[in-house]
């Protein structure tokens, strides 16, 4: 069967397996689908990472649990400081509303992108100098020293574990082949390319190095490589044989929107209402911003005299009343740009915050507000 159209090469579109080992509880790995827009998928991943951390299914602010979850992100050493988006996610990284207790950022730096040379694809003398702006710690290592490579993956999760911060490992190697199935890099990288030829892969160098302390012998490093060639060649037999499914989501059946039920009863909305009023004691605000708000205590009484921002408050309490979690996030959205939300309220006199909608006693789930970054 069909996949129906991506719009997109097939190995974009993500995958999922869980990773087992004795002595540890089974790990759902994602690897979230991306477009060949390069570095796109970026904040995606930060937000799959967000939501993953955060318990939403309780009244108040939602709870975050930045060990229920780690996004990791693999750049390319062109796209890193090329793309606008990167930095634009690294700016997030600190902010409360979107941070994820640290990312593992991994830049798979081969030297080249696509056919274009580092003097061509940035100003800077390395590929992750701009994640220096943003004071997040960096590691270059040989792609060829396999044992160096983990001692940095490890040195990269015991700082975000412990100080819940972005880290880069800038990993210096090659591509051995083109950029795609039908790419010939010696077109415009002979030189580079006459090099790779002759250069040893890193399962050689590694395997070499077993042979010399002593720890693998070449008979076993080739039969470990004949082992894997098997195994992944039984999954391609596999895969060839087995029929695909077809992912793509079924259509809501005619009429389904029009028969949802969305009324909310008229007392229950008063009692809403007046919940959404209530402020601590002591708490000033604005006077103009208190006439308007007066305003929606006596709206009930009159015709027509629910607006809009006054409508969309309610809306949100019924919705907060139902179990549903609530997370806006966006320019302004705290006050609303044409100043009509007013989700946040100041203390005119000490500028402490109140939130009424994550307070109010009908509220079956989260709800979050944050203005967001001009990205």
């Amino acid at each position: 069967g069909s996949v129906g159209w991506a719009g997109d090469v097939k190995y974009h579109l993500g995958a999922q397996r869980t990773y087992r080992e004795s002595g540890i509880d089974a790990m759902p790995i994602t690897l979230a689908p991306n477009p060949s827009h390069l570095e796109f998928v970026n904040p995606v991943v930060e937000g799959r990472a967000r939501a993953a951390q955060e318990k939403r299914d309780r009244p108040g602010a939602p709870e975050q649990s930045d060990k229920a979850s780690l996004a990791i992100l693999l750049h390319g050493d062109a796209a890193f400081p090329g793309q606008g988006v990167v930095a634009e996610t690294l700016n997030m990284s600190r902010l409360i509303g979107y941070r994820t207790g640290g990312t593992i950022h991994i830049i798979t730096n081969n030297q080249i992108g696509f056919t274009t040379e580092p003097s061509d694809s940035r100003s800077t003398l390395y590929a992750s100098d701009l994640a220096k702006g943003f004071e997040v710690p960096i590691v270059h290592v040989n792609a060829d020293d396999v044992e160096a490579c983990i001692a940095v993956a490890r040195m990269a999760y015991a700082y975000r574990e412990t100080f819940g911060r972005d880290f880069v490992i800038d990993l210096v190697g090659y591509r051995r082949w083109g950029h795609n199935e039908g790419d010939e890099p010696a077109f415009t990288q002979p030189t580079m390319y006459a090099k790779i030829a002759t250069h040893p892969t890193v399962r050689q160098i590694w395997a070499e190095r077993m042979a010399e302390v002593g720890l693998v012998s070449a008979e076993e490093a080739a039969q470990m490589q004949a082992d894997v060639t098997e195994r992944l060649q039984e999954a391609r037999r596999e895969a060839e044989t087995k029929p695909h499914e077809d992912r793509r989501p079924k259509p809501a059946p005619p009429g389904l929107a029009r028969n949802a039920h969305t009324a909310v009863a008229a007392e229950k909305l008063q009692a809403m209402n007046a919940a959404l009023l209530n402020r601590p004691a002591g708490f000033t605000i604005n006077n103009r911003l208190e006439r308007t708000l007066e305003r929606r205590r006596t709206a009930f009484d009159q015709a027509n005299a629910i607006d809009w921002g006054h409508a969309e408050a309610l809306a949100f309490a019924s919705i907060l009343a139902d179990g549903v979690p609530i997370r806006l996030t966006g320019q302004d959205s705290e006050r609303g740009t044409f100043s009509h939300r007013h989700a946040v309220l100041r203390d005119s006199t000490t500028g402490q915050t109140y939130t009424p909608l994550p307070r109010l006693p009908h509220a079956k789930a989260s709800f979050a507000i944050y203005n967001s970054p001009l990205s």
